[in-house]
């Protein structure tokens, strides 16, 4: 991972991740161990990592889920109640 991708995230096990808040305070959701697998990757600056299929084309994305931007770390959540 270092040699291939390692200038553009950090790749952290998902135990270490969980433990320091990354996902949130506990108490966790009991499967949050086993969604969050064995390593979690941490994009770097304005990096992200996109699959295409065949010649799909690039969608205009403005922000991705879960950047470590400061644009990203500050979007609003909103929660309904019912």
């Amino acid at each position: 991972f270092e040699r291939t991708l390692g200038h553009i995230a950090w790749c952290l096990p998902a135990q270490d991740v969980i433990a320091h808040g990354w996902f949130g305070p506990a108490p966790h959701h009991p499967l949050l161990a086993e969604r969050a697998g064995d390593f979690v990757l941490l994009m770097k600056d304005n990096w992200g990592l996109l699959q295409m299929v065949n010649d799909e084309k690039r969608p205009p994305l403005l922000g991705n889920h879960g950047g470590l931007s400061a644009a990203e770390m500050q979007v609003p959540l909103i929660v309904c109640g019912g």
